[in-house]
């Protein structure tokens, strides 16, 4: 079967003030994997571009915007795994 590219990405770690721009409590989205929540990094565009950072072992910054909110992410490739903030 094929594998959703969100399926390859989870949250390790999060902090309070991001845990309020999501609207999810810290413990909810700690360890979750972006394919299951329903938050702005849940969207394909954040997995599309986690991949191109991959792929490119470099760094990436982008912006989700969703309405009344406006995600500024920061990527960091490092080995098969990513970093951001």
């Amino acid at each position: 079967s094929d594998v959703c590219s969100s399926d390859l990405f989870q949250i390790v770690h999060v902090n309070h003030g991001a845990s309020q721009l999501l609207r999810h409590s810290v413990s909810e989205l700690r360890w979750s994997r972006l394919s299951v929540g329903h938050h702005l990094l849940c969207r394909a565009e954040v997995a599309n571009r986690l991949i191109e950072l991959v792929d490119s072992d470099a760094s990436i910054t982008f912006a989700v915007d969703s309405g009344d909110r406006n995600l500024s992410l920061s990527a960091t490739a490092f080995g098969a795994s990513s970093s951001g903030t």
